[in-house]
């Protein structure tokens, strides 16, 4: 982000979402209330340090002490209420635009470092409305007491007053340091979030390899970079607290030493240095709100140049082309198609067809770009040149959520989420799903035997990821999700990964018969598997090396005849 657009990328932000105004309207219109109750509050404090000791002067001072306190509260409630408001808000702007993201911007940016980006960075974004309506409020009351104490006495106040460019100047660089000093802080505390939260999704594998002290290590370098913002911070607040307290004292002196002149030359009053004291103090508090506000609201600005970062990044909108509408030609063509990470290409000029009907097996080695592949088809990500079409329909010109709805995809990672059994296995479904429909799905994949062993059978609750679950029951239960969707194409990433012999027939099964009518691609490392395709496609290196049947594929491909002497020889 370029430093002189800071500001105007910090203000478009608050144009995301609506702000309730009114809420802070109040509150400042309290504010200004208070101020001049304040005011009238000093008056009374004056006569009492006179020696004005009358009732009414004593009951006007705890009346109008009480009724500030009322109205502080008040204010208080309105500004905090419209805070709330705007924080929910935020978050849901915020939350929108990550789920609308390109796949390959959440890759970038990290998920734990968006999730820091909704749950603690955009937290601040209420910061800056409330200072705002608070700085007419103190700024009314600044201007108000300073023309108090000029009426005062002039000359005291001009000793006093000269003060004031200085301090300002003194609070403006603390003000600045600190949008420094929180760009840090939160850039510390949003890798600290990704390390621990990466770190802790490992933790049986991190127990395995026995490195838990290793961990322990890099975890305290993490936390040390957030500990040393920290530090920083605290140093600017004591610096501020410094300045403060350098201002008050040098305000006390001058009071003192030009207010004893100017009450032996008979130009002040006997108790003019207390009244000075008492109309100084309202200056000092309300110049020191002010500055508060504008300290806070530059703190703010760094707090949220992450979250404006992800709100600047260009969204995909899953609605926008032309129907997908799936033309008498079936299949999934790539015309010279490319695609790259960054600066490092994965594919590289793939031109095939993959017919409609049949089952497809992709097969290559490590970092060839299979998943990527599959990715593609999608519209997870978008080629860097060359030409995708599903079913007749160019990927980039049709509506991908109609494209995703097409497609039933299993990872090698299975994506269960926190609640039951059923709602897992009905995510993604639009319509009504009856009990019928998804036991019958389970039982296809093989999971209904274990689901019914459960005591709440389908409404037994899964933790996190579906930790409480085995690799194969987890596993299971992503392909009853498939096998309820009704799609016209199965992708399957290394999807038997978990399964033992007896579930991964059950499965394999159950999908020859739900997808005879349809097209199956898969990624497998197993021979059976492999040769079970009707045909099989072989990348070599991001490059297409070979397509064709299992037998073809021996006679005229180098790579496919090594994968396969590797495999049976393993």
């Amino acid at each position: 982000m370029k430093k002189n657009n800071n500001f105007k990328l910090f203000l478009r932000f608050y144009r995301r979402f609506p702000i309730p105004w009114w809420m802070f309207l109040i509150s400042a219109v309290l504010g200004v209330i208070s101020t001049q109750i304040t005011f009238a509050i000093a008056d009374y404090t004056i006569r009492i340090n006179k020696g004005e000791l009358y009732n009414w002067v004593i009951l006007g001072y705890v009346l109008l002490t009480v009724l500030n306190s009322l109205i502080a509260i008040l204010q208080n409630q309105f500004s905090n209420y419209g805070s709330y408001k705007i924080t929910l808000r935020a978050r849901g702007v915020l939350w929108n635009k990550i789920l609308h993201l390109k796949v390959k911007d959440v890759d970038e940016k990290g998920p734990s470092g968006l999730v820091s980006g909704v749950t603690i960075d955009v937290g601040q974004a209420s910061l800056v409305i409330s200072m705002v309506f608070l700085f007419v409020s103190s700024i009314y009351g600044f201007g108000k007491a300073c023309v108090i104490l000029y009426q005062y006495n002039s000359r005291m106040s001009l000793y006093l007053l000269v003060l004031i460019p200085a301090a300002l100047f003194m609070f403006w660089f603390v003000g600045k340091t600190q949008l420094s000093c929180n760009r840090k802080i939160y850039a510390s505390y949003n890798k600290m979030t990704g390390y621990f939260s990466e770190h802790l999704s490992a933790v049986k594998h991190v127990k395995a390899q026995a490195t838990e002290e290793h961990e322990i290590t890099d975890g305290y370098r993490t936390i040390d970079a957030k500990y040393k913002a920290d530090l920083l911070y605290a140093v600017l607040s004591t610096l501020q607290t410094v300045v403060n307290s350098i201002y008050s004292n040098l305000s006390t002196v001058i009071t003192c030493v030009f207010g004893a002149g100017l009450i032996k030359r008979g130009q002040m009053e006997s108790t003019g240095i207390n009244n000075t004291t008492t109309y100084l103090g309202n200056v000092n508090k309300y110049m020191s709100e002010v500055l508060t506000q504008y300290q806070t609201t530059r703190g703010t600005q760094g707090a949220l140049s992450q979250v404006n970062d992800i709100l600047n990044l260009q969204a995909e909108d899953p609605d926008k082309g032309d129907s997908f509408v799936l033309s008498e030609n079936k299949d999934i063509v790539f015309e010279h198609v490319s695609f790259g990470y960054t600066d490092k290409e994965v594919l590289h000029d793939l031109s095939f067809t993959l017919p409609y009907k049949k089952t497809i097996a992709i097969v290559g080695n490590n970092g060839s770009g299979k998943t990527t592949l599959l990715k593609l088809m999608q519209g997870l990500y978008m080629a860097d040149s060359g030409t995708i079409t599903v079913g007749g329909n160019e990927i980039g010109k049709v509506k991908l959520r109609e494209l995703r709805k097409r497609f039933s995809y299993i990872l090698q990672n299975d994506n269960l989420f926190s609640g039951t059994i059923r709602e897992n296995i009905c995510y993604g479904c639009e319509r009504t799903v009856s009990d019928e429909e998804m036991k019958k799905a389970a039982v296809m994949a093989g999971a209904d035997e274990f689901i019914m062993r459960f005591p709440e059978g389908y409404d037994t609750m899964l933790t996190e990821a579906g930790m409480n679950l085995s690799g194969g029951q987890r596993k299971r239960l992503s392909f009853a999700r498939a096998f309820l969707q009704e799609t016209d194409y199965f992708l399957l990433d290394e999807a038997g990964a978990n399964l033992d012999n007896k579930s991964c027939g059950i499965i394999y099964r159950s999908l020859k018969e739900k997808m005879k009518e349809k097209t199956v691609i898969f990624i497998a490392h197993e021979m059976d598997e492999i040769m079970s395709a009707d045909y099989i496609l072989v990348l070599d290196h991001g490059c297409l090396e070979a397509f064709g049947t299992h037998e073809q594929l021996l006679r005229t491909s180098r790579v496919y005849a090594d994968y396969v002497a590797c495999i049976q020889n393993a």
